[in-house]
């Protein structure tokens, strides 16, 4: 009986394990919905609680699992925001934006004494960021950090490079079709709000998922008879963005 009631009583008490990126998304949206009933005893006016925006920016984007290091792929970001203000301090905010990443990648060739990075790999993003904003002071001005979570729809892709050498320069092009085209990261960011509505910010997003996971990796073996295979195992995004936002209403 005892021993029974000690598995009943562990199994019970046991923690939830987080076994897949739906298991953030829930625990985010469990978060926001309780802090939201938290939020509706601090009396913000209904005319206040929600709101909407727009934003601009810019990312400069890597890939990791390219073997190459360096923010060198730059492109633009922008689109709408929508607010909802939990209490006077925190708000949940939900984007929509087009989104440019990728990487630079030196593939072996020079013009002169220098390397060129001129192997790249351009991604075209639909990001829709789940946010958590906290702002640090209790004023109509003030800094903020944010946080949460972003799903990203890959819309298109492209890859230009030119391979003098293919038995010792990898293609990229080769593994395009391969891409997978939803993508899940984190990211976490500071900025300062102004209470004219203008907020500046800094981001730093990695990939959760990856968008290319090779399956024949593991037989990449130098001392194998089997011909010689993709060296790159996987590939994900991580990138710095720079953003304005602007609250409309």
């Amino acid at each position: 009986m005892h021993r029974a009631f000690l598995i009943l009583g562990t199994s019970i008490i046991k923690p939830p394990t987080m076994k897949s990126p739906k298991s953030l998304c829930i625990l985010l949206l469990c978060f926001v919905w309780g802090t939201q009933l938290i939020g509706q005893k601090r009396y913000i006016p209904d005319s206040e609680r929600f709101n909407a925006g727009v934003i601009i920016g810019l990312n400069t984007s890597q890939i990791d699992g390219d073997y190459f290091t360096g923010y060198d792929k730059n492109g633009l970001t922008g689109g709408l925001k929508g607010i909802v203000r939990l209490t006077p301090r925190l708000d949940f905010n939900m984007e929509f934006l087009y989104s440019k990443k990728g990487s630079s990648i030196f593939a072996g060739n020079f013009r002169g004494n220098q390397p060129l990075k001129d192997q790249t790999i351009d991604l075209t993003y639909v990001d829709v960021p789940f946010l958590l904003k906290w702002m640090l002071e209790n004023k109509e001005s003030s800094w903020h950090a944010e946080g949460g979570l972003v799903y990203s729809r890959l819309v298109n892709s492209e890859v230009e490079e030119v391979i003098n050498d293919p038995d010792r320069q990898f293609s990229y092009q080769s593994i395009l079709s391969e891409f997978e085209k939803d993508d899940l990261s984190w990211i976490a960011g500071l900025g300062y709000t102004h209470k004219s509505g203008v907020s500046i910010h800094g981001r730093f997003g990695f990939g959760i998922s990856k968008f290319y996971k090779n399956t024949r990796f593991e037989l990449n073996n130098p001392s194998s008879s089997l011909p010689a295979i993709d060296p790159v195992e996987f590939l994900r995004n991580y990138y710095l963005s720079f953003q304005v936002a602007y609250a409309v209403f």
